[in-house]
């Protein structure tokens, strides 16, 4: 019988600084660059989610919510920081 898995993305978990910075310890201690930049990726959404559930009023005008929306959802500038956050793990990794 095989084992039945569910989804799990640890941005989900990652709700308070504390958490992101126990968890992004954790990686860099690991001292593996893709084990790094995928901490840093799942870092990054975590505080997307939080941001994305404030209330807007009370964080911004209009013109920076809708500006991070579209920053949010333009997938070739996502990929572009995600290349960008590789090739930085790369440089550092070279240069330890």
């Amino acid at each position: 019988m095989p084992i039945e898995t569910l989804p799990w993305d640890p941005a989900n978990n990652l709700t308070s600084d504390t958490a992101r910075k126990a968890y992004f310890e954790a990686a860099l201690e690991d001292g593996d660059p893709h084990l790094i930049a995928a901490a840093l990726g799942d870092i990054a959404r975590s505080n997307g989610v939080v941001i994305e559930n404030f209330p807007s009023p009370y964080v911004a005008d209009e013109a920076f919510d809708a500006g991070y929306r579209a920053m949010a959802n333009d997938k070739a500038r996502e990929a572009d920081a995600i290349e960008w956050a590789n090739a930085l793990i790369g440089d550092v990794e070279n240069n330890a």
